[in-house]
């Protein structure tokens, strides 16, 4: 009896493992040729752009002495009445010993001093150094000798607990990702490096924050996706769908802020933020545009990255699919993939501030003063706007792998 053929016309099966060209010395040597090509470029922008954005900008500078120790003896605890007669308690302060780790001061033992406040809210919750701890300690005093330095606690060193946090999460990211997880890391560093030593430093300079925000995404879209997935189409869908995407929600937020007459003051933070810079002040509505496109960056990163890989695996294994068919399957695709990223989206924003959230509900006459507080309305903003770029970068996505996919002339890989 003759068995039937299910097979579709258009199956075409995968290559066996070993007859792929892409696994030849020869592409393996173009493949680490272009990596090594986009990490120096990498690095060349996040040179550049840090020279740029710091010239005659003094920062990580501060005011006061500050020093790395390690608490070897606590002595005596004393006690002075509050200042404050409203006040009750006592400010406790416990004297102690620490050896200091800092390089030039290491090894060398000073007396130290914690002061517990009652006019502090927070002082009954910290905890009073122990033998072991590892502080950070600050002095009033210019640096000089350090015997003539007056040494107080300043917070407890919590680094090297993170640090090992992170080493665990490298580590798996290692052995789970493989050569795509090396890649990783190492996107990972220059995105921090870039935020941190080039986009913070401009923000601080007076320069346009909207443009740096823009450059930032950009910066971080490119360089993400072609050392983790080298160029191919796949890369170039997902590149071209992100920075769309980015676009979008820059052109949105921008037209939001000024229909919102937005003002930035939703916390302390942005109080001392304005007294950086007394003469030419920070723009804090563009600081909240670039906070809301950069946290939707890399959501659209996933959204765009899920369909595009998908749209390429059916496109590689049904290769004459109809556009339309191949439209079809990708919006399908897309809707399942945005339902939960906007609902990661908007639970992230509301988990980063559910404390302001809780003293807000506690503190408001009725629910409609509660969410007209600016502080809500950004986080609102952050959501939406958030949420809309997932939503308008899925069809975007899907155009650009129909297009690019059947148009593309034919690759090693994808």
């Amino acid at each position: 009896m003759k068995k039937n053929n299910l097979k579709p016309d258009n199956y075409r099966p995968q290559e066996k493992l070993g007859k792929n060209p892409g696994n030849s010395p020869k592409f393996i040597l173009q493949d680490v040729l272009l990596w090594l090509l986009v990490l120096f470029i990498s690095f060349f922008c996040l040179f550049l752009g840090h020279h740029l954005v710091t010239h005659h900008l003094d920062i990580l500078s501060p005011q006061h002495p500050m020093a790395k120790a390690m608490v070897v003896e606590v002595l005596e605890t004393d006690k002075k009445e509050a200042v404050a007669s409203e006040m009750a308690g006592e400010t406790k302060i416990i004297n102690f010993r620490a050896k200091l780790l800092e390089s030039g001061m290491e090894g060398q033992i000073i007396e130290s001093k914690q002061y517990l406040d009652p006019m502090f809210i927070g002082s009954n919750f910290i905890k009073i150094v122990e033998k072991g701890d590892k502080v950070y300690l600050s002095s009033p005093k210019e640096m000089g000798s350090t015997g003539d330095m007056d040494w107080h606690f300043t917070d407890y060193y919590r680094l090297d607990k993170i640090f090992v946090l992170l080493a665990v999460f490298a580590l798996l990211l290692l052995v789970i990702g493989r050569i795509k997880g090396f890649s990783t890391l190492v996107s990972l560093a220059f995105t921090f490096g870039f935020v941190f030593f080039v986009f913070v430093p401009a923000v601080m300079s007076g320069r346009n924050i909207y443009v740096w925000a823009v450059i930032t995404c950009i910066y971080v879209i490119s360089m993400t996706l072609l050392l983790i997935h080298g160029f191919s189409q796949k890369t170039l869908v997902t590149l071209l769908s992100c920075v769309l995407g980015t676009l979008l929600a820059a052109a949105i937020s921008f037209y939001m802020k000024k229909s919102l007459a937005l003002t930035g003051m939703i916390d302390e933070d942005a109080t001392y933020l304005l007294l950086l810079n007394k003469e030419n002040p920070l723009d804090l509505t563009a600081i909240i545009f670039s906070t809301i496109i950069i946290g939707a960056m890399g959501a659209i990163m996933d959204v765009a990255m899920d369909i595009s890989a998908s749209l390429h695996e059916l496109h590689k294994n049904a290769p004459n699919l109809s556009m339309r068919d191949m439209a079809y399957s990708g919006m399908n695709i897309g809707c399942d993939v945005v339902g939960t990223m906007a609902n990661t989206l908007v639970l992230a924003y509301i988990g980063s501030s559910l404390a302001g959230i809780i003293l807000l509900i506690a503190s408001s006459n009725s629910l409609t003063h509660l969410l007209n507080r600016e502080v809500l309305i950004v986080e609102m903003l952050q959501a939406v706007v958030g949420s809309l770029a997932i939503l308008l970068t899925m069809p975007i996505s899907v155009l650009m792998s129909c297009l690019i996919y059947h148009h593309w002339p034919k690759r090693r890989k994808a």
